[in-house]
């Protein structure tokens, strides 16, 4: 995590893969974004903030 990326207080992350993910499950994109409007369930929705980790590498 650089000096300039601040975690968001109550939100964790699992997903290794993607570039907001810091060590300890913690998510670190200046904010998230929950999709599916139309869910009903908590395994139909996701995060759109999702950046893979290869792809943030390349920039």
């Amino acid at each position: 995590m650089d000096k300039k990326t601040q975690p968001i207080s109550g939100v964790s992350c699992t997903v290794e893969s993607c570039r907001h993910h810091a060590r300890g499950g913690i998510c670190t994109a200046p904010h998230i974004d929950v999709k599916n409007e139309k869910a009903l369930t908590r395994a139909e929705t996701f995060c759109g903030t999702f950046a893979p980790y290869d792809a943030w590498h390349m920039e």
